[in-house]
């Protein structure tokens, strides 16, 4: 179960607006996953267009959310006829590739003017025959989502609103952007530190069985930018790369500094292993392998953990070590980058005649040493599982390597993003996901769910049945 962070809802009601956010169940936190909202409608009399809600549940059973979405989506008539409506369940066994994840809606095509459903091929037989048997929105799409541990659509791409009226933006995923964003910044650069503090990066002079020293520099300043000590440090090049640690900041010297846990992790499958399945994450008290004159550090004050069965170990790790790793790149991401453009060439054709440009965010994958095997997941926060609000778009922090120089530096892969994402009025908003879902495999787009009412001319649907 993921830990629930309340800051998650305190961050998107800042930018939501307060009391446009209704908090689900914290001991469910998948909203996006359990139900999808339907608007059924059928002619009146007189010409008027009679219509309810309708709340399709997925093939997603034992949850607190099902019956949250009974309760407090529909309601009685005629209270709130907006509200009103009905709940379909699907008499089938719980399936993970069913979720509303794995579930989108192209814009309006030529041939379907309220557009066609997006679906991974996994999603099981019934549910898709389901759909399908609306009548309205047919063929279904089916995407490759099988190379991925949850093998759901919304982990590699996206459709929005572009930035006029019936414009749409098609969102991919992109392990070639990140790889470029890369380039932007130091090599000592890390990922996943937290916002507002500031990176030392510094070279080894000697070293103990559980101790650093750098006679070039003062450990007693800790970060120049906050009040806090430096707690993290990384051996990223030379003797002992791969090594992280966290510090006794009691036994901090002016020229040295002690390590009191020490995980290493030499390969992206090492990593990997340890994220998925827990192998080799105790620490040990000192150094695997003694650094030395050749090894290169860096510093920091705050950074995120992994964390597998209540065990956690620092996620601090640097731009040359994902970059020089062959098993990040052409295991992971090649595939994935291979994999997404067929993606790419195949909506290309499907949306053909709709007003659509198909736009890159950086985007970094983590699997085993064999490419498509089913176990690859996003490894920096996956900017691609978002939602869309109002003019809002909400994405998960990616927390990447930063550039630029404090206090303007940035994280080069929000800029990345923002480049192709903030268009028109639009604005983009990052919100910390990291202990609720990133960890977990899912992002700020599972995590919620937006209500939205069809214009009024797509209530007469009948008037705009496929050709």
């Amino acid at each position: 179960m993921s830990d629930y962070d309340p800051a998650f809802v305190n961050e998107i009601e800042a930018v939501a607006g307060i009391g446009n956010v209704i908090e689900t169940n914290v001991l469910d936190v998948w909203a996006q996953d359990a139900w999808e909202i339907g608007f059924p409608s059928w002619p009146g009399d007189a010409g008027q267009v009679q219509a309810m809600s309708e709340a399709f549940e997925t093939l997603r059973q034992g949850y607190a959310l099902e019956e949250w979405g009974r309760e407090h989506l529909l309601g009685p008539v005629p209270a709130d006829p907006e509200k009103t409506g009905l709940s379909k369940r699907l008499l089938a066994a719980h399936e993970v590739h069913a979720y509303g994840g794995n579930l989108e809606v192209t814009p309006a095509l030529p041939e379907h003017p309220l557009g066609r459903i997006v679906v991974g091929e996994q999603m099981p037989a019934v549910q898709k025959n389901f759909l399908e048997a609306q009548g309205m929105q047919q063929p279904l799409i089916e995407l490759d989502a099988s190379w991925l541990v949850v093998g759901h659509v919304d982990e590699f791409m996206a459709i929005i609103p572009g930035p006029g009226a019936d414009e749409w933006q098609v969102v991919l995923a992109s392990p070639d952007e990140a790889w470029n964003r890369m380039g932007w910044v130091e090599l000592h650069e890390p990922f996943f530190y937290e916002p507002g503090y500031s990176v030392y990066a510094g070279q080894v002079v000697d070293a103990t069985s559980n101790s650093l020293i750098d006679t070039t520099y003062d450990f007693t300043l800790g970060d120049p930018y906050e009040p806090d000590p430096w707690r993290y440090v990384r051996i990223y090049d030379g003797t002992g790369a791969g090594q992280v640690a966290t510090i006794d900041i009691s036994e901090t010297t002016t020229n040295g500094i002690i390590v009191s846990g020490v995980w290493r992790f030499d390969d992206a499958t090492e990593l990997r292993n340890a994220i998925r399945e827990g192998e080799d994450i105790q620490p040990q008290s000192t150094w695997f392998e003694i650094p030395d004159d050749s090894s290169r550090y860096i510093l920091v004050s705050k950074c995120k953990w992994w964390r597998w069965q209540g065990e956690e170990f620092p996620a601090l790790i640097t731009t040359v070590e994902v970059g020089e790793d062959d098993e990040f790149w052409e295991q992971s991401n090649v595939d994935a980058a291979n994999r997404i453009n067929a993606t790419r060439a195949l909506l290309e054709t499907e949306l053909a005649g709709a007003s659509v440009t198909f736009v890159e965010v950086p985007a970094i994958y983590l699997g085993s040493a064999a490419p498509g095997s089913g176990d690859a997941f996003a490894f920096v926060p996956g900017l691609v599982n978002l939602q869309i609000w109002s003019n809002q778009l909400w994405l998960p922090k990616p927390l990447g390597p930063r550039w630029g120089a404090h206090p303007d530096w940035e994280d080069t892969f929000e800029v990345g993003a923002n480049a192709v994402l903030q268009v028109g009025s639009r604005t983009t908003h990052y919100i910390d996901d990291w202990n609720t879902y990133h960890r977990w495999e899912g992002e700020v787009h599972c995590g919620t769910n937006v209500i939205r009412v069809p214009p009024n001319e797509y209530r007469h649907w009948w008037l705009h049945a496929p050709n």
